[in-house]
């Protein structure tokens, strides 16, 4: 999941314990609103599908409450890996509202439960203060797109046995 753009060479993964980068094969569907591209990655040099060599997250959309632990993880401002946890989410309708610290460069970022469970993906920062929406002063709101919302989203592009076939080929477990 990264930013939105339609063509395929700026898509990729680096999978570092390989030593390979595997390159975008197709760009299944990107959403301009909520900063997201679904890709289908190209075969590895070794024949094997990048989901039978990494263990892909799972997404879920099991409701969070507001007790509920989040993480956010990524490579944000490009000084490695970020993870930010924080009890307390805000259902804003297609988006989380979360009180993990994000900076610049999280877009793409998974917000996970406290299973590992992917909720949404990060794409924005609210400048104003989080305790507008029942979170911590001081900090800004972040935005994560619910995987529902993501779901339908490319549900309206993509045929479900399009979607499924997508996911699974990447050994992408998920609710459809």
């Amino acid at each position: 999941v990264l930013a939105s753009s339609n063509q395929c060479n700026k898509f990729g993964i680096d999978l570092n314990h390989v030593k390979e980068f595997v390159p975008c094969k197709e760009v299944l569907h990107c959403s301009n609103i909520h900063d997201f591209c679904l890709i289908k990655l190209d075969t590895m040099k070794n024949g094997k599908e990048v989901g039978e060599e990494v263990k892909p997250l799972k997404f879920t959309s099991e409701r969070p409450t507001k007790e509920t632990n989040t993480i956010i993880i990524g490579n944000a401002l490009g000084m490695g890996i970020h993870a930010a946890t924080y009890t307390g989410i805000k259902d804003l309708g297609k988006n989380w509202g979360h009180y993990n610290r994000a900076f610049s460069g999280n877009s793409g970022s998974p917000l996970l439960n406290e299973k590992g469970e992917v909720l949404g993906i990060h794409y924005a920062r609210s400048t104003s203060d989080a305790s507008n929406y029942g979170g911590p002063a001081g900090r800004g709101l972040g935005l994560a797109v619910k995987t529902e919302t993501m779901m339908s989203e490319i549900g309206k592009i993509l045929s479900k046995e399009e979607m499924e076939n997508a996911l699974h080929s990447a050994n992408i477990p998920c609710d459809l």
